[in-house]
């Protein structure tokens, strides 16, 4: 049995853009083909249509993957430059030439974002087993064979793809084609062969025997990711804005728009309501880009919950509303688009800006909005770099400004004529230090629109005593900001009860007692697991050793299961034991370190989600725009100076994620003890 994702009329008849015809070419082989052996295989059309979007996707429980890559190329066009490089030689039949990605390798880089960026459990798995192969080098990496690549090749025949390849071409014990580990198919092959001619080791995939790896952990981390999920995990079946909101709220063509506000004001709410509107008023496909990894899974959840009960709701999410931060859509755009990267180098030899885009001509879109804009840096900070984030960032000479200013640039490039462009954001949450412009006498974000900001001044996730406390944390320290007035619209919590705020000054950091705390708040507030989250600034520091790492371990050796943005402590030990085994220096054992949990890393954030049922712990870079019921803030220092790299803005950040009940745990930090102490009327 073939079950397709979305469903084929969906693919046919509503998908935007529409699908090629080498596209639904395999699609119909594959169900002729598919439908015809034993077994039931679920076939991913496009599965991820943000961020790196292979173009078919077969899974089979317990067998494997096949990730299929489709050109509608006509292969006399092209000539292989390198491993990385094709030259189109005609392109579009006229003259000239210029260079494009090459196919193989962009369908190995699809397989490597399954390990990075789709399945923590694949990344840890793959961990693990690379760390024994440097143990015994011996030993292969059998996780890799789990995942099979190809590339279909529908402009061109079999013949014409041997003579193109030539001797690079690799034809195997079973007849199968392929080039550096990756399938080549043609339709007439597979017409001829079938799919079981076509691919290596078919008795694996297609026949009875099961992988010993591809495990029902895997199989259903993979589904759900790639599935179009019908769910909506917020509840607005109630939502009632306020006039500001509803006008924001509505989608226009032809405007360029800009919106700040204060944190719980309903910016996201807002940019939400109004993707939905977008895409209600274009029928065509709405970008909706952040800073912040985790922060995506939150909009989408907002954005399911928005669109409610209508039929194939989830292939409408999938196809219609690319959610995904910054860095991560340029690398799809780029590849999708069979563009190299555009690397460009400072006088110092440093990579300078390489997300941002020369050309957009090979694709625009109608509506692009743009959440928490304060927060996006240039290349050397991607995706809520924390750990190598230095709020020292040199911005004072003019290149460097007009670097930062690029992803700008980019955006209102990506726009079509008469489109739709909105940046939403909030200055006093600009965690990162960026440098702000001068509009109209007030300190204000870039984002090359003109005119005025469209401001937002109630905040309706803050409740009574926070609101108060992240007010007078305002005038306290942003009298710049003075306009930027936190108004609660709610004095007491949905339960009828004041909010909470306790606040404790510990000289120390100490797991144990944290963790004393924590029980002590969950017998005074009866909170369940999935309403707390704990937040600190680092996930390591030099001063406090393994904050979060630490506290996870003590959580989930106590008994409670947990979700992070970070690595587990027992990976971070055996990746830094085995770097020190096999003699890395020193010096560069932190680097080393970091590469090798890079995808760990990565995929704790890109699957970080409310509603696990699990305890959170999460850096305050990474829980950016949510909010919860319970926080408890470990507010610290780097271990340098007693106060430095802890900004007003981080603080503010933080205690504006709690809803009901915030729990400051101020570990050493006398500049911030002074001001709780003061206002908690604490001796």
């Amino acid at each position: 049995m073939v079950r397709f994702f979305p469903d084929k009329e969906f693919i046919t008849e509503v998908m935007r853009p529409k699908p090629t015809e080498g596209e639904l070419a395999l699609l119909k082989f594959l169900n002729e083909d598919l439908g015809k052996r034993n077994g039931e295989f679920d076939v991913y059309f496009q599965g991820k249509i943000n961020g790196y979007a292979p173009d078919v996707v077969i899974m089979r429980k317990n067998h494997g993957v096949i990730i299929i890559e489709v050109k509608d190329w006509t292969l006399s066009n092209y000539a292989i430059r390198d491993n990385k490089t094709w030259t189109c030689i005609h392109p579009k039949g006229g003259v000239g030439e210029f260079d494009i990605r090459s196919p193989i390798f962009q369908a190995n880089t699809y397989r490597d974002e399954f390990f990075q960026t789709y399945s923590r459990t694949l990344a840890e798995v793959k961990l693990n087993q690379t760390l024994e192969k440097m143990e015994h080098p011996q030993k292969r990496l059998e996780i890799n064979a789990i995942i099979s690549k190809a590339v279909f090749f529908y402009g061109s025949t079999e013949n014409q793809l041997k003579n193109f390849f030539g001797v690079s071409l690799n034809e195997d014990n079973y007849g199968v084609l392929s080039s550096n580990g990756v399938m080549l198919f043609t339709l007439d092959r597979l017409q001829r062969g079938g799919l079981w001619k076509n691919i290596s080791y078919p008795m694996f995939f297609l026949g009875d025997r099961q992988s010993k790896f591809f495990n029902d952990e895997i199989y259903t981390e993979l589904d759900r990711i790639l599935r179009p999920s019908e769910q909506s995990k917020l509840k607005y079946a109630d939502i009632k804005l306020n006039p500001k909101q509803r006008l924001l709220a509505q989608s226009r063509a032809n405007v360029k728009q800009k919106v700040r506000g204060p944190a719980g004001c309903g910016k996201t709410l807002v940019m939400s309501i109004r993707a939905v509107n977008a895409y209600k008023r274009t029928h065509q496909p709405v970008v909706i880009l952040t800073f912040n990894i985790t922060l995506r899974n939150h909009i989408r959840d907002c954005i399911s919950a928005i669109l409610g009960d209508i039929p194939k709701k989830g292939q409408i999410m999938h196809t219609f509303f690319i959610i995904d931060y910054y860095h991560n859509f340029i690398r799809a755009y780029r590849r999708k688009n069979d563009y190299l990267d555009e690397v460009k180098f400072d006088k110092k030899g440093n990579p300078k800006d390489t997300y941002a885009l020369q050309d957009t001509s090979a694709r625009k879109y109608q509506t692009i909005l743009v959440d928490e804009v304060q927060d996006f840096q240039p290349s050397g900070f991607e995706d809520e770099d924390e750990e190598n984030f230095n709020p020292k960032y040199d911005v004072s000479n003019s290149e460097a400004e007009e670097d930062k200013h690029a992803w700008v640039d980019t955006i209102h490039r990506l726009l079509e004529k008469g489109g739709e462009l909105v940046f939403f954001g909030d200055e006093e949450q600009n965690i990162y230090q960026n440098k702000l412009i001068e509009e109209n006498g007030k300190k204000r974000i870039y984002t090359g629109i003109g005119g005025n900001w469209n401001s937002l001044d109630k905040t309706y996730r803050l409740n009574g005593a926070i609101a108060n406390l992240a007010r007078a944390f305002q005038l306290e320290f942003f009298s710049e900001f003075e306009d930027n007035k936190i108004e609660s619209a709610q004095q007491l919590t949905l339960s009828g009860f004041d909010a909470t705020i306790d606040y404790r000054f510990v000289p120390i950091f100490n797991v144990g007692e944290i963790f004393n705390i924590f029980l002590e708040t969950k017998r005074k507030y009866k909170f369940t697991d999935d309403d707390v989250c704990i937040m600190a600034q680092f996930i390591r520091s030099k001063k406090y050793g393994q904050i979060l790492l630490d506290l996870d371990k003590q959580f989930r050796d106590s008994g409670y299961s947990t979700i992070t943005t970070f690595e587990k402590k027992e990976d971070y030990k055996r990746v830094r034991d085995a770097l020190i085994a096999s003699g890395t220096p020193k010096e560069k054992l932190d680097e080393e370190c970091e590469k090798m949990l890079y995808g760990i890393q990565r995929t704790a954030k890109m699957t970080f989600q409310m509603g696990s049922g699990k305890i959170k712990l999460s850096t305050i870079h990474s829980y950016k725009g949510w909010g919860v019921d319970t926080e408890i803030l470990i507010l610290s220092s780097d271990g340098e100076t007693p106060n430095s790299y802890v900004t007003k803005e981080m603080v503010y950040t933080a205690i504006t994620r709690a809803v009901n009940h915030l729990v400051i745990i101020n570990v050493g930090n006398s500049k911030y003890d002074e001001f709780f102490r003061k206002y908690l009327g604490i001796s």
